[in-house]
């Protein structure tokens, strides 16, 4: 059996956020969810962190832009050696 894929949300609206994870966590045996952040303050560190298989961006959290957000997101993981 494969490792399931871990995967990182970023969405600012609770109620998504939570409706996301509980669509993934019914995939429990390919899926985990890694982490979530709110804001893209919390993403950066927390992808450095995880270093997750898959990202799920909000592209319009409130501060910043999803894209530029997704493209810092895959400078880290780069730079660790990781992609995603």
């Amino acid at each position: 059996m494969t490792e399931p894929i871990e995967i990182v949300i970023v969405e600012h609206h609770p109620a998504s956020r939570l409706g996301i994870r509980a669509r993934l966590d019914l995939e429990e045996d390919i899926v985990v969810v890694g982490g979530e952040a709110a804001i893209a303050e919390e993403a950066l560190p927390l992808i450095g962190d995880v270093l997750p298989d898959v990202a799920v961006v909000d592209l319009s959290l409130p501060g910043a832009d999803g894209v530029s957000l997704t493209r810092d997101l895959a400078a880290v993981a780069r730079a660790s050696g990781s992609s995603f």
